[in-house]
């Protein structure tokens, strides 16, 4: 994609198979780019039209391509027309959308194949859907609908970057799917992402690259829309890659597990109509609520939108929970008006999804009352992590390419936790790939060294058996690095006592050194430790004299390490320190009693609250093929990453995911009250390590959009890991000490004077 991206003359065709899946299929000729000046780039116009026609090959249906005229001075449209061709007729359907363009209209198309006998004045429904070639996401970036990734798209289509980024991603099936299969695949899609309610419609409008985004006058007006089209092309975090359909199914299970699999998600409710009310609220009550609605908020109930029903609805929902309604009571209100803001929703299903989704928008704005984020909960439920009042955290999102496939492999016959594999390979890769790849902020520069701690309950949150997975992935890549010349990543176990046994591991070379001789340094400051007892490293950061806490903070920094002693004048220049750590959420507790802990030391760390997966009384090794496979794969993405290329490591992000990072910088910069601002106050520095890491993982020397949301994604992760594990927890040291003394047997004021030493 990035050919197209970047207007080359020429692009490389889409490979496709037949029917029988036998024979390759070029679906896309090199043909000439136009001219910039041009709305049209018949470049990517054609390839989007081969495609589709390519992909339906041998159905006897129709396409059906739409076109719609905004107008620009008011809120309507001047005219829509669509036109059906056959499957096969490629240059007539290029042409006719070419001639619509021309005259300014947006141009949409189905990817689905329509009955040959629908009906001339249908644009093509789901009764006449007989093969669905792609599902699709729908992410309106500037109506707070973006939602998460499950897996990595086919195409991605770009409708609008100012004044954010909007983009459709198309999931491209190996073969024609069923529309019932494509639907109720497509229903677990839209459960997954939390995107725009359109998301997995099989029957959805997509907007065809190489044409142009005319803005209505309702987005030019509300959404801050420039009046000039905008051009609709394929974005770069794509794969160019067909998807299985059980593949596709099986990223949305790994992502969205709890989701799809709840029995009291919206899926519940069923096909009912959403003017069925009977299951929540009866129909007199939602009179009674609507009765005491302002008119005008009731004569937006009563209508909907024109042109863009999806800000209408959200709009009207937000206002009904500024008005105190609950879920249930805005589903009742909303169902009692089905030509009305709920209009667009087939089921109630469907309405009850988008009312949950905008009820977490709801909380997250300053509309809120409950929108100021406080230390942490204090409330609890129960003693151990998974039955405290705070939800257990999301992996939506977090297992991102070869990641995921780590974590599945690793916890597919084990009780390891998919996010603490996942975070343990990523420190793993960080470590490996060393810091020549960097990411420049201003005058500093961020490499992929990331630290993180790992907390659970006990050894039943299967802390340790996390690390199995990763430790034979990359052993396996050590060996086939070491056959090209790499050295071997330096793993040192812990504990970590003092910050010069850190130092010590990765020191210089002494200038007296002898050749042949025993080297008393070295020139690879990589180094990975693998921390089991974290508890040991924080007893050893409290003592009187050590070192070990402002060590390991220079460490994360990245600057020189030299411990400020006469006796052994060592020094460690450009250290690259990756840090995995373990502890049980009780042992943490006891020990936040220094203040040189939490000095900018807790917010170097990302830390995951972990929990057993499943019970597996005889848990099974990995395939050996399959860690070859992917040992193979890192030692391959290891070298690239020592690379050297014209910008001499650097690393920089695409224009789509700048877009992203600028809009999502406020959220990770905002103060927070209480523990939760001190260990988040690194959350942007967090992240930018975190893309980069998923970047280098992909091979890519570019930060694409899916790279940052993945980051995104394993921040929010930790976020609300952190509610889970210091619940409860003070910021002020002396008190956590207080309180840890309190929790092991009732004391005296004499004996809390001797537990702070008299003082």
């Amino acid at each position: 994609m990035s050919n197209l991206k970047n207007q080359a003359p020429m692009i490389d065709p889409v490979i496709v198979r037949d029917a029988d899946h036998k024979r390759p299929l070029e679906i896309g000729p090199s043909l000439p780019v136009a001219p910039f000046r041009d709305l049209i780039d018949r470049h990517q116009l054609a390839w989007y039209c081969r495609a589709i026609h390519e992909l339906a090959r041998g159905i006897e249906g129709i396409i059906i391509p739409m076109a719609i005229c905004p107008s620009p001075t008011r809120n309507a449209n001047d005219w829509n027309e669509h036109s059906r061709f056959r499957v096969g007729e490629i240059d007539p359907m290029i042409s006719q959308i070419e001639d619509w363009v021309l005259r300014g209209a947006n141009v949409y198309v189905p990817w689905c194949v329509f009955r040959p006998d629908t009906p001339p004045s249908s644009r093509g429904g789901r009764g006449h859907a007989i093969s669905v070639l792609a599902l699709v996401s729908d992410r309106d970036a500037d109506n707070g609908k973006f939602g998460k990734t499950v897996a990595r798209p086919t195409y991605q289509i770009i409708s609008s970057r100012v004044p954010a980024t909007n983009s459709n991603e198309l999931y491209v099936f190996t073969q024609p799917v069923e529309p019932e299969a494509a639907a109720e695949l497509g229903r677990k899609l839209r459960i997954a992402m939390g995107a725009d309610s359109g998301t997995g419609d099989i029957v959805r409008l997509v907007r065809v690259a190489g044409t142009a985004n005319f803005p209505s006058f309702k987005k030019i007006s509300e959404r801050q829309r420039p009046r000039q089209p905008q051009a609709v092309r394929f974005g770069d975090d794509a794969t160019s890659e067909l998807i299985d359909f059980d593949h596709l199914l099986a990223a949305i299970a790994v992502n969205a597990p709890n989701q799809i699999m709840d029995p009291d998600a919206p899926k519940s409710i069923g096909g009912a109509s959403i003017a069925d009310t009977g299951d929540l609220n009866s129909g007199a009550a939602a009179a009674e609520l609507s009765a005491g609605l302002p008119p005008d908020l009731l004569q937006d109930l009563q209508r909907n939108a024109v042109i863009d029903r999806s800000a209408h609805s959200f709009r009207v929902t937000m206002r009904l929970f500024d008005h105190g309604l609950s879920d249930q009571q805005v589903i009742s209100v909303l169902s009692s008006f089905p030509s009305g803001a709920s209009e667009k929703f087939n089921t109630r299903g469907d309405l009850a999804l988008e009312i949950r989704r905008c009820r977490e928008r709801w909380l997250a704005s300053s509309r809120s009352p409950e929108a100021v984020v406080t230390s942490i909960q204090p409330n609890r439920i129960g003693s151990d992590m998974q039955s405290l009042a705070a939800p257990w955290p999301s992996l939506n999102g977090v297992l991102h390419g070869i990641t995921g496939e780590v974590a599945r492999l690793a916890t597919e016959h084990t009780e390891a936790d998919p996010i603490a594999v996942a975070m343990t390979h990523l420190v793993w890769s960080g470590a490996a790939f060393g810091r020549l790849k960097h990411f420049q902020v201003g005058d500093e520069n961020h490499h992929a060294r990331l630290f993180s701690v790992i907390v659970g309950d006990s050894s039943r949150a299967r802390k340790g058996t996390s690390l199995s997975g990763p430790k034979r992935f990359w052993n396996a890549a050590d060996r086939y690095l070491r056959e090209t010349g790499h050295s071997s990543l330096r793993q040192v176990p812990g504990p970590m006592s003092s910050g010069e046994g850190i130092i010590h591991a990765i020191r210089d070379k002494s200038e007296d050194e002898n050749e042949g001789g025993s080297a008393s340094g070295t020139d690879d400051k990589r180094l990975l430790v693998i921390e089991g007892e974290f508890s040991a490293a924080l007893k050893a950061a409290e003592r009187h004299g050590n070192t070990l806490s402002a060590v390991i903070r220079s460490a994360w920094d990245g600057t020189t390490l030299s411990p400020l002693t006469k006796s052994d004048p060592m020094t460690a220049r450009d250290p690259h320190v990756c840090i995995v750590a373990h502890i049980t959420r009780q042992e943490l507790n006891a020990l936040l009693a220094a203040t040189d802990i939490w000095n900018g030391f807790a917010n170097r760390f990302i830390w995951l609250a972990v929990r057993r997966s499943k019970i597996v009384p005889s848990p099974q090794p990995m395939a050996e093929d399959d860690v070859d496979r992917i040992g193979r794969e890192l030692a391959r993405l290891t070298r690239h990453a020592y690379e050297v290329d014209d910008r001499q490591g650097r690393v920089v992000m695409s224009n789509q995911a700048n877009d992203h990072w600028v809009n999502v910088y406020p959220e990770l910069t905002q103060d927070h009250p209480g523990l939760f601002g001190v260990l988040t106050a690194r959350a942007e520095a967090q992240v930018l390590r975190l893309a980069l890491t998923y970047a280098l993982l992909d091979g890519k020397n570019v930060i694409n959009e899916q790279h940052l949301e993945a980051a995104l994604s394993l921040w929010r992760y930790s976020a609300d890991s952190i509610k889970i594990i210091f619940a409860g927890a003070d910021p002020d040291p002396d008190a956590n000490k207080l309180m840890g003394g309190l929790r092991q047997q009732p004391m005296t004021q004499t004996e809390i004077g001797r537990l702070f030493g008299g003082h």
